[in-house]
């Protein structure tokens, strides 16, 4: 059994998901499809607006085939 003992994020949190890319995506000068790759999020806000949103930091290749 899994559960989440932080229910809500604080600024400047990361988090790292692992994605499949359905559609052509680029990620580090390269354009991959249909494989996972890893995408890292950082939770900021947004100073006009005044809410907060995770925005993407980076995105990784797991498998780099050269």
């Amino acid at each position: 059994m899994r559960f989440k003992t932080k229910f809500n994020p604080e600024l400047w949190d990361r988090k790292t998901i692992i994605q499949f890319a359905w559609l052509p995506t680029k990620i580090e000068n390269t354009i991959i499809w249909l494989e996972k790759y890893e995408c890292t999020y950082g939770y900021t806000r947004d100073s006009f607006w005044e809410y907060n949103y995770w925005e993407v930091i980076d995105k990784k290749l797991i498998n780099k085939q050269d």
